[in-house]
């Protein structure tokens, strides 16, 4: 579990008082703008490499993004050590944050009921019930429409990781352990716990391409190694429940 936020003093305060033992993070795209106002010399120059820093699978991929953005401003890397690499990147992070999850859902749904807000109570409550039962019922049609083992996201990631596994060279060590090499470059995969030295395999719980490259020589079921929360089950489960008219059970007029 994670929380996101954009860094407000009183987010961070009752994150703290109400879920002590859950990290708190801090949302990469706001604090992009607060670097971008901040510092605003090169600020345009940013973006690309603070987010490959933010989403780096390795201390030496983050460590030489850092070094990039030490070129564009000096000033960057003090400031962003001062909140805490652990708040933001990916690889410092304490426990799993999901890709490069961000605030961006809360700031989505602020977006799309902020009309909704300025409604009477009981008014505002009922658009927003109505809305959570559109939104199911679509999600619930997308869900039971999917065709694959996996969602169409993690299919495609997988399908990717296909891919590039097609130039990759196995050389197993024994049934769990197996160097992989490409062009040079070598890591190491521990089927029992599925991880790999590249740090895609457990971050993303879905096979890298060097875990795939073996499951090609040995003739293993890639899906087997899969998070199950990616599956099209988890996601029918997920949307299974209706969201029923308020007036079934209530009537409103009455409120």
């Amino acid at each position: 579990m994670s929380i996101v936020s954009d860094r407000h003093e009183s987010i961070i305060k009752e994150a703290i008082t109400v879920y002590p033992e859950v990290p708190h993070g801090a949302c990469s795209f706001h604090l992009l703008k607060n670097m971008k106002n901040k510092f605003k010399k090169n600020s345009k120059k940013f973006k690309d490499t603070f987010f490959a820093a933010a989403n780096a699978y390795t201390v030496k991929k983050f460590e030489y993004k850092m070094r990039e953005l030490d070129k564009i401003d000096k000033r960057l890397r003090p400031y962003l050590q001062q909140i805490g690499y652990h708040k933001w990147a990916r690889i410092h992070s304490p426990n799993n944050r999901y890709s490069n999850m961000t605030s961006n859902i809360a700031e989505s749904l602020n977006s799309t009921i902020v009309a909704v807000r300025e409604l009477p109570i009981c008014t505002m409550l009922e658009c927003l019930r109505a809305l959570v039962q559109r939104w199911s019922w679509t999600n619930r049609n997308i869900a039971n429409a999917t065709s694959t083992k996996l969602t169409d996201k993690h299919e495609v990631i997988l399908n990717d990781n296909y891919i590039y596994s097609l130039k990759l060279t196995v050389h197993p060590t024994n049934h769990i352990f197996y160097e992989v090499h490409d062009d040079g470059k070598k890591s190491i995969v521990d089927l029992n716990s599925r991880t790999c030295t590249c740090n895609r395999f457990q971050m993303d719980q879905l096979p890298c391409a060097h875990a795939i490259a073996i499951f090609k020589e040995t003739n293993q079921d890639t899906y087997q190694y899969c998070s199950p929360y990616y599956t099209k089950e988890a996601i029918v489960a997920t949307y299974k429940e209706s969201i029923y008219s308020l007036g079934k059970y209530l009537n409103i007029s009455k409120l």
